[in-house]
């Protein structure tokens, strides 16, 4: 996930993502956010990533298509979540919020 700094972005790398626990994730994401906003990241911590996560939901933003950067395997793009009429389980409309990811 990228972190906004004054002059661009930067993608700090969650080392080791599958070997962990959610809350060591968030822990790990904390710390690497902070060190990013520092000017602190080693190019370990933000050229080794193989899988992205690009979110702009939180924008409003309901689908977009990312650009897969050189030497990354995959990207997520996470759209907002809107509220949608579907048919439910029970055979009657209802609403319900769904997002849109690529």
């Amino acid at each position: 996930m990228a972190v906004a700094l004054e002059d661009g972005l930067i993608t700090p790398v969650l080392q080791q993502a599958n070997e962990q626990d959610i809350y060591s994730l968030g822990r790990s994401w904390k710390d690497l956010v902070a060190k990013a906003k520092d000017n602190r990241l080693t190019p370990e911590e933000y050229n080794s990533g193989t899988f992205m996560i690009s979110n702009l939901g939180m924008y409003g933003v309901s689908q977009f298509d990312c650009l897969l950067p050189v030497g990354v395997g995959a990207i997520l793009a996470i759209g907002s979540s809107v509220p949608t009429v579907v048919v439910q389980k029970n055979g009657f409309m209802g609403v319900q919020k769904q997002m849109t990811v690529t």
